[in-house]
């Protein structure tokens, strides 16, 4: 212990950098980070990919039957209708992270409940 406090050094009085090299640091560090944001952000959308037009043709030829069935059935296009209106409201009004808590809720709660009906039906 005696040895370990001889060896312990105070740095009170000493300066490890000056202002200049710390400003020209500052600067080198705010160049090196702006190249590399700079450089993430253009990988990030050289490597985005469009979806090819093809793409699209093909989801029409293959849910077209689905299509007309949700416009020839008026049920369908009524809760199709409704349900593309709640998402419209859902996203104007910025209400997703409560909405989907709230079917984090829903769906914990259901699971819970179905656990504990099969626990329940197990003991009896």
């Amino acid at each position: 212990m005696e040895q370990l406090s001889k060896l312990t050094l105070q740095f009170n009085d000493t300066i490890l950098l000056d202002h200049s090299r710390v400003a020209r640091l500052k600067t080198q560090l705010n160049r090196d980070f702006e190249a590399s944001f700079v450089e993430t952000k253009r990988s990030i959308l050289a490597t985005t990919s469009k979806i090819p037009w093809w793409v699209f043709i093909l989801l029409l030829v293959l849910g077209w039957n689905e299509f007309l069935a949700i416009i020839s059935s008026p049920l369908y296009l009524f809760l199709f209708l409704l349900t593309i209106c709640a998402i419209a409201a859902i996203r104007v009004l910025r209400l997703e992270t409560l909405v989907s808590g709230l079917w984090k809720r829903s769906i914990e709660f259901a699971i819970a409940n179905v656990t504990e009906k099969t626990k329940h039906e197990k003991a009896n």
